[in-house]
């Protein structure tokens, strides 16, 4: 028999427990599931551009419409200006994707034009209908087409304002809405890099 009492050994048993659920505490994570995004194919240019072909480290990703008088092109320059405040190896890791719901009037060209003019390295991305709907709900973004007779294209879309940011399955790791200043797009940034 063991000389040890039992309150000794008790204790020895309740601090072989402790330590164990501490440790499993420190070592395991609970699994966490993000269900909003995933791979996509849309057309770049006139060509079919499939995400998992091109993905990259973390990836940005907007939602707008080239015509955009304000939002838009305030939202790409934001990006724009937090990429460049990046060395070049950080830049490598990163592919910043615009997506345009105004599939009546950006055709594809217009739309990768329009992503270009914030960097090289932008992809201006457009669809179908059916296309941009299906890639929109994906990442759990909305958009609507308003008249707006008083405007000069006499039309306007309301979409998500936000900034999301992909891993390289497409899958949603984090999102800025309206980042007013690119500093909190290169926070974010580096956090997943």
């Amino acid at each position: 028999m063991s000389s040890l009492s039992v309150p000794v050994r008790l204790f020895l048993l309740f601090t072989a427990v402790l330590t164990v659920v501490v440790l499993g505490s420190f070592f395991w994570q609970p699994q966490v599931t993000n269900d909003l995004g995933g791979d996509f194919t849309l057309i770049h240019a006139g060509e079919p551009w499939r995400f998992a072909d091109h993905a990259r480290e973390v990836n940005l990703l907007y939602i707008g419409y080239v015509n955009c008088p304000d939002v838009c092109p305030l939202r790409m320059s934001r990006i724009s200006q937090a990429l460049k405040s990046l060395t070049e190896a950080e830049q490598n890791q990163i592919l910043p994707i615009f997506i345009s719901v105004d599939v009546e009037h950006d055709n594809p060209t217009a739309v990768a034009d329009y992503a270009h003019h914030f960097g090289a390295n932008f992809v201006g991305l457009t669809g179908t209908t059916a296309e941009i709907n299906q890639v929109v709900a994906k990442f759990g973004a909305t958009y609507s087409k308003n008249l707006a007779p008083d405007t000069q294209l006499g039309y306007t879309y309301m979409h998500t304002d936000r900034v999301f940011f992909l891993n390289q399955e497409g899958r949603v790791l984090d999102s800025i809405v309206a980042p007013a200043m690119g500093e909190e797009i290169v926070h974010k940034l580096k956090e997943h890099l």
